[in-house]
């Protein structure tokens, strides 16, 4: 607490949280109390599998390879959900060839998905995003770009 009576600390919120503070009273001032919730995004990361090189950030597979990607969700949400989207780069436009709703989390907020039928040649991208629930805000992940050869 500086001379001035504030308080300031560092707090890593994992989810949503209400701060609250109570000042019992002294001889100049009432007594007080405040309170404020604050919300919370969910991480959603991505993590590519199985690659057989990586160019920078772009995990590259063989053309005919299987991509898998774990997604992890924080803070942890066991056997919920999340949705994933995967993109190509066609024409310098990029075009969702895949999309799920409802991937199952397991008990540790992590599912492994793969990417089916989109294997030649080319570039590719792919996210998952979480909604809202009661602990967090919803959230999603940034794209993961990866490629075939």
């Amino acid at each position: 607490m500086n001379a001035n009576g504030n308080l300031a600390t560092t707090f890593v919120m994992t989810e949503n949280t209400t701060f609250s503070a109570t000042f019992v009273g002294d001889y100049r001032s009432a007594p007080a109390a405040v309170s404020q919730k604050h919300l919370t995004r969910a991480r959603v990361t991505t993590i590519p599998l199985g690659w057989f090189k990586k160019v920078g950030s772009i995990a590259v597979y063989h053309a005919g390879a299987i991509p898998r990607f774990a997604f992890t969700v924080a803070p942890s949400r066991p056997n919920g959900c999340i949705d994933v989207v995967a993109q190509r780069l066609s024409g310098g436009v990029w075009k969702t060839v895949a999309a799920a709703t409802c991937f199952h989390l397991e008990g540790d907020s992590a599912s492994i998905v793969g990417v089916f039928g989109f294997s030649k040649p080319g570039k590719m991208r792919i996210a998952a995003a979480v909604p809202s629930d009661w602990k967090t805000y919803a959230g999603a992940s940034v794209w993961q770009y990866y490629s075939f050869i």
